[in-house]
């Protein structure tokens, strides 16, 4: 996390540095809202005989700074919070984690000349992420059980 606090601090002074005023570039902000479609991948998350898996739809929200750079360009950061899973079922059971990340994207955006109302745009930039939270909801065939089932963790780092 402290490297990714770097990098952004570097972007952030390059920036300062390659425009002579950063008061002369316009500046603009708002709020981000919308759904996430996840699922998992790898050897662990492949569904077994009997077995299915499906997408998880989770909120994505934060909010973004956009600092207008000479000609096309601009400079966007953002912070997001994102949810992010899946849902296993089998023969009487259903296993569904989810997982909060937080995201800081650092985007050079670059806006197409096009005519009309709308206007495209590319973003090129990386992304950075931490693990916030991780939950899991096992919900097994009999209903005795199912008070007990619900677990949670906190990742190292808040620990």
């Amino acid at each position: 996390m402290k490297s990714a606090l770097r990098v952004l601090s570097a972007v952030i002074m390059s920036l300062m540095l390659a425009v002579p005023s950063v008061r002369a570039m316009g500046v603009k902000f708002g709020l981000k809202a919308g759904v996430n479609l996840s699922n998992l991948y790898g050897k662990d998350a492949e569904p077994g005989p009997g077995e299915s898996k499906k997408s998880l739809v989770g909120p994505t929200g934060g909010g973004f700074l956009l600092l207008d750079l000479p000609g096309n360009l601009d400079f966007q950061g953002e912070i997001l919070y994102s949810s992010k899973g899946a849902v296993m079922e089998g023969s009487g059971y259903k296993l569904t984690e989810t997982y909060g990340y937080l995201e800081v994207p650092i985007l050079l955006k670059y806006g197409l000349p096009t005519p009309g109302l709308v206007k495209p745009s590319l973003f090129v930039g990386p992304s950075f992420g931490a693990l916030m939270s991780a939950r899991g909801r096992w919900r097994p065939p009999d209903p005795a059980q199912r008070a007990t089932s619900r677990t949670s963790c906190r990742p190292p780092m808040w620990a």
